[in-house]
């Protein structure tokens, strides 16, 4: 088992964008891995061991990104 950590250009385009097809995004991911490595799987880093990527996450969309409508955000968390 080999830790391969994603380019940023891959990994920013699955948190900031959002893709007119939810396959388009893991498609591309299986293409650039398909020469590079054995096998692929995707695991959660805790906050605590990702503080950069937490950081991030908190402080909400970028001005011109997209994100949740508000009220859709607190259905999703009841």
């Amino acid at each position: 088992w080999k830790r391969v950590e994603l380019p940023d250009s891959l990994v920013d385009e699955a948190v900031f964008q959002a893709a007119a097809s939810s396959l388009f995004l893991p498609h591309k991911i299986l293409v650039w891995s398909q020469h590079k490595l054995l096998s692929l799987r995707a695991v959660h880093v805790p906050g605590h061991l990702n503080m950069g990527a937490d950081v991030l996450s908190r402080q909400g969309p970028r001005p011109g990104e997209w994100m949740l409508h508000p009220e859709v955000v607190k259905q999703i968390w009841r």
